[in-house]
Protein backbone atom coordinates (compact mmCIF):
# COMPACT_ATOMS: atom_id res chain seq x y z
CA UNK A 1 0.00 0.00 0.00
CA UNK A 2 1.06 3.70 -0.98
CA UNK A 3 2.46 5.53 1.84
CA UNK A 4 -0.59 8.67 2.14
CA UNK A 5 0.49 12.32 1.99
CA UNK A 6 -2.54 14.76 1.81
CA UNK A 7 -0.48 17.71 1.06
CA UNK A 8 0.38 15.81 -1.96
CA UNK A 9 -3.33 14.85 -2.33
CA UNK A 10 -4.40 18.03 -1.82
CA UNK A 11 -2.32 19.57 -4.67
CA UNK A 12 -3.37 16.98 -7.31
CA UNK A 13 -6.66 17.25 -9.69
CA UNK A 14 -8.59 14.32 -10.55
CA UNK A 15 -6.39 12.36 -12.60
CA UNK A 16 -4.09 12.41 -10.49
CA UNK A 17 -1.65 15.01 -12.12
CA UNK A 18 0.42 16.94 -9.94
CA UNK A 19 -0.39 21.07 -9.81
CA UNK A 20 1.86 21.42 -6.97
CA UNK A 21 3.22 24.65 -8.13
CA UNK A 22 -0.22 26.65 -7.61
CA UNK A 23 -0.48 25.57 -3.77
CA UNK A 24 3.07 26.10 -3.10
CA UNK A 25 2.90 30.16 -4.42
CA UNK A 26 0.57 30.54 -1.74
CA UNK A 27 2.19 28.79 0.94
CA UNK A 28 5.22 30.86 0.36
CA UNK A 29 3.51 33.95 0.19
CA UNK A 30 1.73 32.93 3.57
CA UNK A 31 4.70 32.28 5.09
CA UNK A 32 6.92 35.18 4.06
CA UNK A 33 3.64 37.23 5.13
CA UNK A 34 3.56 35.63 8.49
CA UNK A 35 6.99 37.40 9.62
CA UNK A 36 9.41 40.05 8.78
CA UNK A 37 12.11 37.38 10.48
CA UNK A 38 11.00 34.73 7.80
CA UNK A 39 11.63 37.75 5.13
CA UNK A 40 14.93 38.01 6.12
CA UNK A 41 15.71 34.57 5.92
CA UNK A 42 14.06 33.95 2.83
CA UNK A 43 17.06 36.78 1.54
CA UNK A 44 19.76 35.06 3.84
CA UNK A 45 18.70 31.53 3.06
CA UNK A 46 17.42 31.42 -0.86
CA UNK A 47 17.73 34.88 -2.41
CA UNK A 48 21.42 34.86 -1.76
CA UNK A 49 22.54 37.13 -4.39
CA UNK A 50 20.34 39.97 -4.45
CA UNK A 51 20.77 43.18 -1.51
CA UNK A 52 18.72 44.00 0.40
CA UNK A 53 18.47 46.05 3.91
CA UNK A 54 16.79 45.59 6.66
CA UNK A 55 14.83 49.07 6.25
CA UNK A 56 13.85 47.55 2.86
CA UNK A 57 12.60 44.46 4.21
CA UNK A 58 10.10 46.24 6.23
CA UNK A 59 8.49 47.69 2.84
CA UNK A 60 8.61 44.18 0.97
CA UNK A 61 5.26 43.05 0.03
CA UNK A 62 4.95 39.67 -0.99
CA UNK A 63 1.91 37.99 -4.19
CA UNK A 64 1.74 35.70 -6.59
CA UNK A 65 0.72 35.44 -10.32
CA UNK A 66 1.72 39.33 -10.57
CA UNK A 67 2.05 39.68 -13.93
CA UNK A 68 2.70 36.14 -14.76
CA UNK A 69 5.24 35.82 -12.45
CA UNK A 70 4.53 32.75 -9.46
CA UNK A 71 5.55 34.65 -6.96
CA UNK A 72 6.65 38.27 -6.63
CA UNK A 73 8.46 40.00 -4.10
CA UNK A 74 7.77 44.15 -4.20
CA UNK A 75 10.01 46.60 -2.06
CA UNK A 76 10.15 50.49 -2.12
CA UNK A 77 13.14 49.76 -4.10
CA UNK A 78 13.19 46.92 -6.18
CA UNK A 79 11.18 44.02 -7.55
CA UNK A 80 12.57 39.92 -7.07
CA UNK A 81 10.26 37.94 -9.42
CA UNK A 82 10.67 33.75 -8.87
CA UNK A 83 9.75 31.44 -10.82
CA UNK A 84 8.57 28.06 -9.48
CA UNK A 85 9.29 24.66 -11.81
CA UNK A 86 8.27 21.33 -10.94
CA UNK A 87 7.13 20.14 -14.01
CA UNK A 88 5.81 22.72 -15.86
CA UNK A 89 7.97 23.63 -19.27
CA UNK A 90 9.07 27.15 -20.25
CA UNK A 91 6.88 29.54 -21.69
CA UNK A 92 8.30 31.68 -24.67
CA UNK A 93 10.94 33.36 -23.82
CA UNK A 94 9.51 33.51 -20.13
CA UNK A 95 12.99 34.23 -18.06
CA UNK A 96 13.44 37.19 -20.58
CA UNK A 97 10.47 38.52 -20.25
CA UNK A 98 9.90 38.29 -16.72
CA UNK A 99 13.64 40.01 -16.31
CA UNK A 100 12.41 42.80 -18.57
CA UNK A 101 9.13 43.44 -15.71
CA UNK A 102 12.05 43.82 -13.43
CA UNK A 103 14.69 46.05 -15.20
CA UNK A 104 11.31 48.10 -15.71
CA UNK A 105 11.15 48.90 -12.28
CA UNK A 106 14.62 48.20 -10.61
CA UNK A 107 16.13 51.73 -11.23
CA UNK A 108 19.91 51.20 -10.55
CA UNK A 109 19.78 47.88 -8.82
CA UNK A 110 20.73 44.64 -10.90
CA UNK A 111 17.23 42.70 -11.96
CA UNK A 112 17.70 38.98 -11.12
CA UNK A 113 14.77 36.26 -11.90
CA UNK A 114 15.02 33.49 -9.62
CA UNK A 115 14.35 29.98 -11.38
CA UNK A 116 13.00 27.48 -8.51
CA UNK A 117 13.42 23.99 -9.49
CA UNK A 118 13.60 20.74 -8.19
CA UNK A 119 17.28 20.28 -8.61
CA UNK A 120 19.26 23.39 -10.19
CA UNK A 121 21.66 20.99 -11.57
CA UNK A 122 19.83 19.11 -13.67
CA UNK A 123 16.61 21.43 -15.06
CA UNK A 124 17.55 24.75 -16.09
CA UNK A 125 15.85 27.22 -18.43
CA UNK A 126 15.29 26.60 -22.24
CA UNK A 127 17.53 28.79 -24.21
CA UNK A 128 14.42 30.33 -25.61
CA UNK A 129 13.05 31.18 -22.18
CA UNK A 130 16.51 32.68 -21.57
CA UNK A 131 16.22 35.03 -24.83
CA UNK A 132 20.47 35.52 -24.30
CA UNK A 133 20.10 35.79 -20.88
CA UNK A 134 22.96 34.70 -18.57
CA UNK A 135 22.59 32.29 -15.48
CA UNK A 136 24.20 33.55 -12.74
CA UNK A 137 25.56 32.18 -9.56
CA UNK A 138 23.18 32.69 -5.98
CA UNK A 139 25.94 34.33 -4.68
CA UNK A 140 26.45 38.16 -4.17
CA UNK A 141 29.98 38.29 -3.99
CA UNK A 142 29.97 36.75 -7.73
CA UNK A 143 27.71 37.96 -9.64
CA UNK A 144 28.53 41.81 -8.49
CA UNK A 145 26.01 44.43 -10.52
CA UNK A 146 25.22 41.51 -13.54
CA UNK A 147 21.84 40.55 -14.15
CA UNK A 148 20.63 37.54 -15.26
CA UNK A 149 18.51 33.89 -13.92
CA UNK A 150 19.73 32.33 -10.94
CA UNK A 151 18.67 29.00 -10.19
CA UNK A 152 17.45 27.91 -6.78
CA UNK A 153 16.03 24.26 -5.58
CA UNK A 154 13.60 22.75 -2.87
CA UNK A 155 16.43 20.80 -1.54
CA UNK A 156 19.01 23.39 -1.28
CA UNK A 157 17.61 26.80 -0.39
CA UNK A 158 14.22 26.22 0.60
CA UNK A 159 14.74 23.56 3.25
CA UNK A 160 17.28 25.55 4.54
CA UNK A 161 14.96 28.87 4.44
CA UNK A 162 12.22 26.95 6.02
CA UNK A 163 14.35 25.12 9.13
CA UNK A 164 15.27 28.90 9.81
CA UNK A 165 11.66 29.59 10.13
CA UNK A 166 11.16 26.59 12.46
CA UNK A 167 14.56 28.07 14.57
CA UNK A 168 12.50 31.14 14.43
CA UNK A 169 9.44 29.38 16.09
CA UNK A 170 11.27 27.41 18.50
CA UNK A 171 12.74 30.50 19.97
CA UNK A 172 9.29 32.24 19.56
CA UNK A 173 7.41 29.43 21.34
CA UNK A 174 5.53 29.10 18.72
CA UNK A 175 5.09 25.32 18.11
CA UNK A 176 2.05 25.02 15.73
CA UNK A 177 3.32 26.71 12.71
CA UNK A 178 6.66 24.89 13.39
CA UNK A 179 5.20 21.73 13.25
CA UNK A 180 3.06 22.81 9.75
CA UNK A 181 6.56 23.50 8.35
CA UNK A 182 7.83 20.22 9.30
CA UNK A 183 5.13 18.44 7.26
CA UNK A 184 6.05 20.87 4.46
CA UNK A 185 9.80 20.18 4.33
CA UNK A 186 8.73 15.90 4.87
CA UNK A 187 6.60 16.45 1.63
CA UNK A 188 9.57 18.49 -0.25
CA UNK A 189 11.90 15.74 0.83
CA UNK A 190 9.63 12.42 -0.04
CA UNK A 191 7.95 14.27 -3.25
CA UNK A 192 10.30 16.70 -5.15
Amino acid sequence: MEKLNLIWSACSNRDGYNVLEEPLERIFCDILRHQEKFMQNFFDNVLKATKISTEEIKTAKVDIEENGIDLFIKTDRQIIPIELKIDARDQDKQCFRYLQTAREYNKNIPARLYYLTKDKKNRQPSDNSLNGEKILENNLNSVGNEEGVILISYQDEILNWLESCQQDLKNDGEKYLSVQLEFLKDMIKANL
